[in-house]
């Protein structure tokens, strides 16, 4: 069970441990696997994101090593899983990830089948067209949702055909069949294909993952608290899309591997790893000089929402967040956020506001931060 007394930790001790997970310290992760496993996933709802994140972590990284993880290695996966949005994981993470978000995906495609009045059974014959079309091998998505059509007729026309043909896809990807991938050699670009699962993941079947959907809750509750706590229930909830009643069973069974903490800035009880309980207690304060760069929603900020007010002020609140809670790029220093950076595509810029002060040594690092981003970003041609 947990600790009986609640580990007290400061906010620079909490800062230090996560940060250092997440590659900001004196282990950088190594390659775009182990930033992936370390994050349980890298958020990739925006083409760059990823790109990003895994080079504020290594400044060696190159865009091509992602590009081949995904398509030549094989070692990663891009798939749609908490909150219905794009992450990037290990194969192993993916089982997980999959299985215990499936509901979410799977109601929201039945969902849209039934606002659109789309038939049933024309929309299953589309699903097995879409393999059929896939048996041979990839195929750009726009080239497919065009071609699926033909191999049925439905009263509607071309209108209810193309909406047919888009849920189909849409539908057999969210299930596991389907793997995408993105052929463009640019960082910049997207040039979506897909293909057969099976083919492209002969080791792993999403579509019979082998273990349950509380399973793999559970599962993904010890990853996540591993991975981002200190954290709260309802911060895990949020970040995963898992119903909360699901959420709260999965949590009971898992609270003898967990360690509850209390952070003097916070009032919610947090959780972490139990395996992790004597390091946390030795971890040191964070310097507050201590200054690293996060993508936009990246999965250091992206990973919270009860408890993201930890690292950042009131006042800087509504900067950082956007109107629908992504977080934008920043520079934290000492733990906190002290600039927002945007990447202005048509100047090929990166543009910078301080939201707080600090001092003269600080501002150079920040200089110096977004001067590499912007050096980075710049290495691949941008189609106007």
């Amino acid at each position: 069970m947990p600790s009986p007394r609640h580990i007290q930790l400061t906010p620079g001790q909490e800062r230090q441990w996560t940060l250092s997970r997440h590659g900001f310290g004196s282990l950088p992760a190594a390659g775009s696997e182990d930033a992936a496993e370390r994050h349980m996933g890298l958020h990739a709802a925006r083409l760059l994101t990823p790109y990003v994140s895994l080079h504020a972590r290594d400044r060696t990284f190159l865009p091509e090593d992602l590009q081949a993880a995904l398509r030549t290695r094989r070692s990663l996966i891009k798939l749609r899983c908490m909150r219905r949005t794009l992450h990037i994981l290990t194969p192993e993470d993916a089982l997980i990830a999959h299985t215990a978000t499936l509901p979410q995906r799977r109601g929201a495609y039945l969902a849209e089948l039934r606002r659109q009045g789309l038939s049933t059974t024309a929309w299953h014959r589309y699903r097995a067209a879409a393999l059929e079309v896939l048996a041979t091998g990839p195929v750009e998505y726009r080239t497919l949702v065009a071609t699926v059509p033909k191999e049925h007729r439905v009263r509607g026309g071309s209108t209810v055909a193309k909406q047919l043909a888009v849920l189909a896809v849409k539908s057999l990807w969210e299930d596991g069949a389907l793997s995408a991938l993105n052929e463009s050699a640019s960082m910049h670009h997207e040039v979506k294909v897909f293909l057969l699962a099976s083919n492209h993941h002969p080791d792993i079947d999403l579509t019979i993952p082998g273990l349950s959907y509380h399973e793999a809750i559970q599962r993904l509750i010890l990853r996540y608290f591993g991975c981002y706590g200190p954290a709260t229930f309802r911060d895990f909830v949020w970040w995963s899309g898992v119903k909360m009643s699901d959420a709260r069973t999965a949590l009971q069974v898992c609270l003898p591997l967990l360690t509850s903490i209390r952070l003097e800035s916070h009032e919610s009880v947090m959780y972490a790893r139990a395996s992790d309980e004597d390091a946390l207690r030795r971890t040191a304060e964070l310097p507050p000089t201590h200054t690293v760069l996060t993508a936009y929603e990246d999965p250091s900020l992206k990973g919270y929402h009860e408890s993201r007010r930890r690292y950042v002020s009131d006042d800087a609140y509504d900067r950082l967040f956007n109107s629908i809670g992504e977080a934008r790029g920043s520079v934290l220093v000492g733990g906190s956020v002290a600039a927002i950076w945007t990447w202005n595509r048509p100047r090929r810029k990166v543009e910078v506001e301080q939201v707080r002060s600090v001092d003269k040594r600080s501002r150079g690092d920040i200089r110096e931060l977004t001067a590499n981003a912007e050096r980075f970003l710049r290495l691949h041609t941008i189609e106007r």
